[in-house]
């Protein structure tokens, strides 16, 4: 038996999905023959020396299904077994007003004999719509290490809010820069580490916007890092700041989790397996400036509190798969699920 994954050609960019792919199959490879494959947004057919097995799976990448060379393509293929990886899809955003996409999406289902969720909330998502749960597998992002100890927090330090996102529309870095605008009275700086070539007139309008900003002294934006170099600097931080519109999970929450950060992020998708509200961070319903606005201040504030819900989230951690629990999973699902081919 072999796993073929089918990855997006922005596979190199620092995103969560990207660095979830990456770790997931190299511990993959501890038990089972694995091959990446890259697909081209201009796809024009898979190369010759692809190897052919009646034991092979192909693993796709959800992103693919926007990819419109690549998923006629796969229409006309009956077989190996095809698992989609669902990072993220149209379909699970409530708010998603694309109906057209969201339409075309639930209609790709069909082709796929499996399915790897990120979290329960995805997984029900793809039920309501008609997919079987036996199905379905959820395999969480592993936690590449458990984080270094905090010390208490000082009283005369300045807090640190950070936020690891990529630079992108739906991301609400935008309409964060609006609250913190109202936080001019207490003292905090904001770093922003994260992915700035998904949309690069985006960027280039995110950068304009903190510029032109009475704060944009205490606002810092940083290139991506790579997931090593990340994993490195979250006990330099206080607070954890998740200001996406939507995630399905959220790899970067976890790993500020086990650095003892405590989280304020909108109440959206996954993210309430994650955070638990009052007890390891503070989860607003979406659109509630005000309320967010109310929470932040408080954790910029009171370093008792900061303290008291990092501690907690550093416990809640502890339950946090690793990659190899992750990857046996995988395998295991895999091979319960998918009788090979003679």
């Amino acid at each position: 038996m072999q796993l073929i994954f089918f990855l997006p050609d922005i596979h190199r960019l620092y995103t969560g999905g990207n660095i979830f792919n990456q770790y997931l199959s190299e511990h993959l490879k501890e038990s089972l023959p694995v091959k990446n494959i890259v697909i081209p947004t201009k796809f024009n057919g898979l190369d010759s020396s692809l190897p052919a097995s009646g034991e092979d799976i192909w693993v796709i990448d959800s992103l693919l299904l926007q990819n419109q060379g690549w998923m006629d393509f796969l229409l006309k293929q009956m077989a190996p077994p095809k698992i989609l990886l669902v990072h993220y899809l149209h379909l699970l955003d409530t708010r998603d007003k694309s109906d057209s996409v969201v339409q075309r999406e639930k209609a790709y289902l069909p082709l796929f004999q499996g399915f790897i969720t990120t979290s329960d909330y995805s997984q029900q998502c793809l039920r309501q719509v008609g997919v079987s749960e036996n199905r379905i597998i959820v395999i969480r992002p592993g936690i590449a290490s458990p984080g270094q100890p905090r010390v208490q927090d000082r009283k005369s330090h300045i807090p640190g809010l950070l936020t690891v996102s990529s630079i992108f529309p739906n991301k609400g870095l935008m309409e964060l820069i609006a609250i913190l605008e109202k936080l001019v009275d207490v003292k905090w700086s904001w770093h922003i580490i994260g992915e700035d070539r998904l949309d690069k007139s985006f960027t280039q309008q995110f950068r304009n916007r903190v510029h032109a900003s009475t704060i944009n002294k205490r606002v810092k934006i940083f290139p991506p890092l790579s997931h090593q170099e990340l994993l490195k600097i979250y006990l330099d931080y206080d607070i954890f700041v998740l200001p996406s519109h939507f995630e399905t999970c959220s790899m970067v929450t976890m790993e500020a989790m086990a650095n003892g950060l405590p989280t304020i992020a909108w109440e959206v998708g996954g993210l309430a397996e994650l955070v638990e509200h009052r007890k390891t961070g503070f989860l607003v319903p979406f659109g509630q400036e005000q309320l967010f606005l109310d929470y932040l201040r408080i954790l910029i504030i009171d370093d008792k509190v900061r303290l008291s819900l990092g501690t907690t989230a550093k416990k809640r951690s502890m339950n946090f798969t690793s990659w190899k629990e992750s990857a046996e999973q995988l395998v295991k699902y895999v091979k319960t699920t998918f009788t090979p081919t003679t």
